[in-house]
């Protein structure tokens, strides 16, 4: 995710890969990871056999995180509803709302989480199409600056 849009393009045509000059970065990101020859994890080889696939978070994004969400909410009915701080009662409660969650609501959590997925990707398109072409390298300024002497 932290190559430039250039290193992303060049990529593509040393492997002789098409695609549209106008696509943007997150669309160049997806057809790199389409043809990139996959990483292979011990973990999800094991996990495989199982029929379990493993998705790898961004390092520090919480918002793209289902788990973060199930968390939150259960933090929010255990202050919602307690009447003591006895942690037999915390763990009553907690219990008590981890059956209460149904495959509707534990759907909603990716739901909601794809949503912001694609805030991020049209965030990121609105920046490479409106606001990338107007910056000046930093190199530039470098050379104004020997101009300057």
């Amino acid at each position: 995710r932290s190559w430039c849009k250039n290193d992303i393009q060049k990529w593509l045509e040393d492997h002789n890969l098409k695609f549209n000059d106008d696509a943007v970065k997150a669309e160049l990101l997806k057809l790199v990871l389409k043809n990139a020859t996959p990483k292979e994890f011990k973990t999800n080889v094991a996990a495989a056999q199982f029929s379990i696939e493993i998705v790898f978070l961004p390092y520090r994004h919480s918002t793209l995180n289902p788990i973060e969400l199930f968390w939150n909410t259960l933090k929010q009915y255990v202050q919602d509803n307690k009447t003591t701080y006895q942690s037999n009662d915390v763990y009553n409660l907690i219990t008590e709302y981890m059956a209460s969650v149904d495959k509707k609501l534990a759907t909603s959590f990716f739901a909601y989480v794809k949503k912001v997925e694609g805030t991020f990707i049209d965030g990121d398109s609105f920046v490479e199409k409106e606001i990338e072409p107007d910056l000046v390298e930093e190199s530039t300024y470098a050379e104004d600056d020997d101009d300057d002497e």
